[in-house]
This record gives structure tokens, sequence and C-alpha cells, in this order.
């Protein structure tokens, strides 16, 4: 049985986890379901890394790093955005205002 967390109705949980006395490890996967229609249902993922596999080929798109998502690998056809800061804000395409900024 899985608390649920304030504002949703039902939790649907599966972990994997090793060690103990509070020097476990684990992995966690979360299906959450709120009370109200209006709020959104959601997925929650508890890990370093999230992989995709097909067969051997293994990627880990994701990575949980310094408090942060980072996308780590990915072919991106099309995207459509606001801005984008590069390379530690020397480069900022901001596609609301059409603009390009360089700075050195």
């Amino acid at each position: 049985m899985l608390a649920t967390p304030s504002g949703y109705a039902a939790r649907y949980g599966i972990e994997a986890r090793t060690g103990g006395a509070g020097t476990y490890r684990s992995a966690s996967m979360y299906m959450d379901v709120p009370a109200s229609t209006s709020a959104p249902t959601r997925i929650v993922f508890l890990a370093d890394q999230l992989v995709i596999a097909s067969g051997a080929n293994l990627k880990n798109p994701f990575v949980f790093e310094n408090g942060e998502a980072r996308l780590n690998v990915a072919h991106i056809g099309t995207v459509y955005g606001g801005k984008m800061i590069l390379g530690g804000g020397k480069l900022v395409i901001d596609g609301d205002l059409g603009t390009i900024e360089v700075f050195s």
C-alpha cells in the first residue's frame, strides 16, 4: 500500500532496491491520478538515468545530475520553442523576438 501525494486520489508504484538500514539504493516508478478532473495525471520516475533500449542498443537520453534533468543523447527533427541559450550564454536564439545574439 502506498500513500498518495497531496491532491492525488490514487498511486500505483513499482520499486527495486538493495541494501538496508538507511544505506539502500533504489529506482522506482509511480503513476498518480488526482482527485480533481482538472488536475493532471502523472508518471514519476525516480532514478539516476532513464535508459531506452531496442535489443542490445542502449541509450540514456535523460540524465539527472546536479539537481537538473539533462537531455544527454537525442536526434531531434523539428524543435518549436521560445528561447535557446547555448554555450553558457554565448549564443542566444530568441524565436519569439526573431533575434540571434552572439557574445564573446
